[in-house]
């Protein structure tokens, strides 16, 4: 009887130790430049259909725009260029006109940037589920007033939920 009594504590003890899956997944974005590390929660993500009723080429494509605030002020702004009606894994360069990262500092004048004329950013999207995107990212932000050197961009997560624009 004493073993039963055992075992059913055990059991008892194991089923109170299990983990809640309903918790909220965290959204944010982090990355470091030079010695400054941004760290954004809760960024706010907008996919954006291509407008072909116009005669406008820049927006023959969907656009996610992905838009937030760090700890600091900094303000980041994320532009995707998609080739398919939806965000998909793979990679999203500088090298492809419309993709770029531009990086903001409340109080300044200047901004950092990354697009296809200045800078570099690679941007991979590693996992899409729904509207949900986790990817990394890397590259030189530059600074286009000349104010301050080109630097580098390492270590970038972002995790965000995006909402799709109607227009």
């Amino acid at each position: 009887m004493r073993p039963l009594f055992a075992l059913a504590g055990i059991l008892l003890l194991i089923s109170a130790c299990k983990h809640d899956n309903n918790e909220p997944i965290r959204k944010y974005t982090s990355f470091q430049v030079d010695s400054l590390i941004v760290l954004a929660e809760n960024p706010t993500a907008v996919l954006s259909p291509a407008n072909l009723t116009d005669n406008d080429a820049t927006n023959d494509y969907p656009v996610l725009n992905i838009h937030a605030t760090g700890n600091h002020g900094e303000m980041v702004q994320f532009k995707l260029i998609s080739e398919t009606e939806n965000i998909r894994p793979g990679d999203y360069s500088s090298t492809i006109q419309g993709n770029g990262i531009r990086l903001g500092f409340a109080g300044l004048s200047y901004n950092l940037q990354a697009n296809y004329t200045y800078g570099t950013l690679n941007f991979h999207i590693t996992n899409v589920m729904d509207t949900l995107i986790e990817g990394s990212f890397d590259g030189e932000l530059v600074d286009t007033s000349g104010t301050i050197t080109p630097k580098p961009m390492v270590k970038g997560f972002i995790r965000a939920v995006f909402v799709r624009d109607t227009l």
